[in-house]
């Protein structure tokens, strides 16, 4: 039985790099990409403990396995990972429901993965559903980005809630899709 819950000590932050790595863009067959899905960004252990000390990370344990998880970071880590720092300067200056993002203390989910085995029970959904638990209280969204090349991602987003807000195409080369999801509501 599956566990949703806090990543609380370095070894399940060394789990989810090793998920993450299992699932980079790089590291997967074009087949699992479409059909899968992917994660490009790669973070290491310093910057997910950084990041962890100012908001959890949310984890799916099967015992002492980690087989998901959905990273949290605040606009305080927008230069931590090279690849999503130009995301974050865009992202601050869309509009949605009438004002800028950066006029909102918005919270981003900085990634979302799934081992393979446990894909198809909806874990994301419900990962989305204990970091809508622990953050909605302190702010008002949750906002992603998300490669349009990554249709699963793109469709299970939709299903849990997520507006598309903007699309952007990054200096690294890299396109995304800013997906919000209003908590207020």
């Amino acid at each position: 039985m599956v566990k949703i819950t806090l990543a609380r000590q370095a070894a399940d932050l060394k789990k989810i790099i090793q998920l993450q790595r299992e699932n980079l863009s790089a590291n997967v067959s074009e087949k699992t990409k479409k059909e899968q899905g992917f994660v490009t960004a790669s973070h290491d252990l310093e910057t997910l403990e950084k990041m962890a000390e100012n908001s959890a990370h949310v984890v799916v344990k099967d015992g002492a396995k980690i087989v998901g998880y959905a990273l949290a970071m605040t606009r305080k880590f927008s230069k931590s990972v090279p690849v999503l720092e130009a995301t974050f300067d865009f992202q601050d200056q869309l509009i949605y429901k009438g004002k800028t993002l950066a006029e909102h203390d918005y919270i981003v989910m900085g990634q979302v993965c799934v081992a393979e085995d446990y894909r198809g029970q909806r874990l994301v959904d419900r990962m989305y559903k204990y970091f809508r638990g622990c953050y909605s209280i302190h702010y008002p969204y949750l906002v992603t980005a998300i490669s349009p090349d990554n249709t699963r991602s793109l469709r299970v987003h939709e299903r849990c809630g997520f507006d598309v807000a903007g699309t952007f195409h990054s200096p690294t080369g890299h396109e995304w899709v800013i997906v919000v999801w209003d908590w207020r509501w």
